[in-house]
């Protein structure tokens, strides 16, 4: 699915913001942001399959992650990306631009 939305500039965050949280519903990344998903917890003890089963979690949340960051950066404009550049948790550069607007 190619989908394409405007790019966040200083007139149209409202419409920006719904549109990033359509998009990254869709690649399973908004439970991040909203931090109702956190990082699996690892249980001690673990062995054998409970094992890679954590490790196929971690890799899961680790990839909708950076994938929710790129949704963030790719979609705003390069002087809202400077703001954002080098952070990489999509958390904190979605609450930095929603901050500046």
């Amino acid at each position: 699915m190619d989908i394409s939305i405007e790019k966040l500039n200083a007139n149209n965050y409202s419409a920006w913001k719904e549109d990033d949280k359509v998009v990254l519903r869709e690649k399973g990344s908004w439970r991040i942001i909203t931090e109702e998903e956190k990082v699996p917890n690892k249980l001690s003890g673990i062995e054998g399959e409970e094992v890679r089963t954590y490790q196929k979690l971690l890799k899961d949340y680790n990839l909708r992650k950076d994938r929710a960051y790129s949704v963030i950066y790719l979609s705003s404009e390069k002087e809202y990306r400077l703001l954002i550049a080098g952070i990489e948790d999509p958390v904190k550069a979605w609450k930095i631009l929603e901050d500046v607007m």
